[in-house]
C-alpha cells in the first residue's frame, strides 16, 4: 500500500512537471512567427543582432547566473551545442543578468563554449525578454535561418529533439 501511494505521487509530480512545461511552452511565441530583432553586448563589448545570424539555425538559450534551475540546464545545453556546432547550427546564451563581472564569471565558471549576449539590465527591464514573452529562465528558442521561430520551450530535451529533427541527414 506504501509503495502504491509512492508511486501514484511519483506519477502526479511527473505530470505536474509536464503540465508546467506544456503551460510555459504554449505561452512563448508560436512557431512560424518571425523572430523579434534584438540588441546584445557580448563579454568583449561587440554587439550582435538576429540579422547576424541569418542563414543558419540559431538557439536562444534565456538565462541567468542567479537562477539555479539555468544553472543545472547549462551541462546539457552546453552538450547540445556541442553536438550540433557543426551542423550549422549557432547557439547564443541570453543573458538575463545586470551584473556584467558575475555574468562573465559564470561564463567561464561553467566553461560555455558559446556565444553569448546581455542587455546587462534587470530581467523585467530589458527589450528581449517581453518580445520573446520570457517569463520563466531557462527557456530556448530555435530560430530558422529566415528569422522565424521554429520552437520556443523550457525543455531542453525538447529542443533537442527538434534540433535532432531538423539536422538528420546533414
Amino acid at each position: 500500500m506504501a509503495l502504491a501511494c509512492v508511486m501514484a505521487l511519483c506519477c502526479t509530480a511527473q505530470e505536474s512537471e509536464q503540465d508546467l512545461t506544456a503551460k510555459y511552452d504554449a505561452a512563448l511565441l508560436a512557431a512560424g512567427t518571425p523572430a523579434p530583432d534584438f540588441k546584445l553586448v557580448t563579454p568583449d563589448g561587440d554587439t550582435l543582432t538576429l540579422k547576424d545570424f541569418r542563414g543558419k539555425y540559431l538557439v536562444l538559450d534565456f538565462w541567468a547566473i542567479w537562477c539555479k534551475d539555468c544553472i543545472a540546464a547549462l551541462p546539457h545545453v552546453e552538450a547540445a551545442f556541442e553536438r550540433f556546432r557543426d551542423k550549422d547550427v549557432m547557439f547564443l546564451g541570453v543573458s538575463l543578468d545586470d551584473n556584467k563581472d558575475n555574468w562573465v564569471k559564470g561564463i567561464k565558471d561553467y566553461r560555455l563554449e558559446y556565444l553569448h549576449g546581455s542587455e546587462l539590465k534587470k530581467w523585467r527591464r530589458t527589450d528581449i525578454a517581453p518580445a520573446y514573452a520570457i517569463d520563466w529562465i531557462p527557456t530556448i528558442y530555435i530560430i530558422d535561418p529566415q528569422g522565424k521561430v521554429v520552437l520556443g520551450t523550457i525543455s531542453v530535451d525538447k529542443a533537442v529533439k527538434t534540433l535532432e529533427r531538423i539536422t538528420a541527414g546533414k
